[in-house]
């Protein structure tokens, strides 16, 4: 019997121009190419935007990540705020 879900899955989209919204984890990842795992790591370390979380669930503002990414993917802003309070 034929699964109807495809061989391969499907490619997490980055929501169009103007919809604007929470993103999920492997939106991001996908946005940024890295894994998600990578992501997480990333958002640990204060490294980038830190995420909403909703039970369970981690998302984005959508404008968050791009802004984040129009800047180079800077480290987070709180991160940078408590390295330069220790100096």
């Amino acid at each position: 019997m034929k699964s109807s879900r495809s061989q391969s899955a499907p490619t997490e989209l980055w929501p169009a121009e103007g919809a604007r919204g929470l993103v999920t984890l492997r939106q991001v990842a996908a946005y940024v190419r890295c894994s998600p795992k990578h992501l997480l790591r990333l958002v640990d370390r204060g490294d980038a935007p830190e995420a909403i979380r909703l039970g369970a669930l981690l998302r984005w503002p959508q404008s968050a990540i791009e802004e984040w990414v129009a800047a180079g993917c800077p480290r987070h802003q709180a991160r940078a705020a408590r390295e330069d309070g220790r100096r």
